[in-house]
């Protein structure tokens, strides 16, 4: 008998995965990244072509979000006498974005910025938080009443090689590490930068134990327009980040996130978890074996959505 399988989930949620299980049975799997168009066209018409060259089992893999987007294919089931099962990944969104911008690194070596996105437009693979807030406002969960034959939750989860055994501090800065002279928010000028008591010391104990001391700061001065108020250029950032760094005595590998606050537009800023992906990937750390220390609640769902452990400033310090 004819089978149509649908793996469906949220836009990085680990589809291709899943599928693989699929293919290795032997199932032609029809996918619209490869072949471009709508789920309701080209796809369609291309299940229609394997089933009239022979094949018996055909497995499709897209976000298949919504009701509508699910019943043409229910309906070219019935038919072409076909039983339709759909596998439902219970995808979070914290672990979507974990997906989506760990992919971006591990195909183009770097977590995108806005201009990326632009550049890599062709690339279905690669979308902004966006389309992920996109999916969750309307998404309707399969049930059997559509017409499925079965409909299975399939549990999803993030999976490290042996190699990701390693253990690190994930240090937020401003209101962690170091203070203002003047009272600011963040520093502007290398000069204002006045070290927190304790982080010397703390810091180079915890180095001596073998923790790999890294840092992620959000710095939404950088998107500020250069007259206005705290506005806080990417080279000034840089410097304000080396000095601390001295005066702390650590080499500490510190991204910051130079995206303005409110709705992300890219996976840097936290609370979303671009910063700690990088980490992840570049130093091969064991998550649940690393500690964010911050100051702030996005600290500690950036900490959360990472699998990192979190301790408050005051608590480490």
């Amino acid at each position: 008998m004819k089978e149509i399988v649908i793996v469906a989930g949220p836009p990085g949620g680990g589809k291709t995965t899943t599928v693989k299980q699929f293919v290795d049975q032997g199932y032609v799997r029809v996918n619209r990244d490869e072949l471009g168009g709508s789920v309701q066209g080209i796809v369609l018409a291309e299940v229609r072509k394997a089933f009239a060259a022979g094949a018996t089992k055909i497995v499709l893999d897209n976000t298949y979000g919504t009701v509508e987007s699910r019943a043409g294919l229910i309906a070219l089931a019935r038919q072409e006498g076909a039983v339709v099962h759909a596998k439902w990944l219970l995808t979070t969104p914290e672990q979507a974005q974990f997906f989506a911008a760990r992919r971006q690194i591990q195909r183009y070596g770097k977590l995108f910025g806005g201009a990326d996105y632009r550049a890599h437009k062709k690339d279905p693979n690669m979308f902004p938080p966006a389309a992920q807030f996109a999916y969750w406002k309307r998404v309707e969960k399969a049930t059997v009443s559509e017409g499925f034959a079965s409909v299975e939750d399939v549990p999803v989860k993030i999976s490290f090689g042996p190699e990701y055994k390693n253990k690190a501090l994930i240090l937020d800065y401003d209101g962690t590490l170091r203070v203002c002279k003047s009272g600011a928010k963040y520093p502007v000028d290398a000069r204002d930068i006045a070290i927190l008591p304790r982080r010397k010391e703390i810091l180079a104990a915890k180095k001596a134990e073998g923790f790999i001391l890294l840092g992620a700061s959000n710095q939404s001065g950088c998107a500020r327009d250069p007259h206005e108020e705290g506005y806080l250029s990417e080279e000034t950032a840089r410097m304000c980040f080396d000095v601390t760094n001295l005066l702390l005595c650590q080499c500490i590998d510190c991204l910051f996130a130079p995206d303005k606050a409110g709705v992300p537009y890219t996976y840097w800023r936290k609370p979303l978890c671009g910063m700690g992906v990088i980490f992840i990937e570049k130093y091969k750390l064991n998550p649940s074996a690393c500690i964010v220390v911050g100051d702030m609640k996005t600290d500690a769902t950036f900490a959360s959505r990472c699998g990192f452990q979190f301790c408050s400033a005051d608590n480490f310090f």
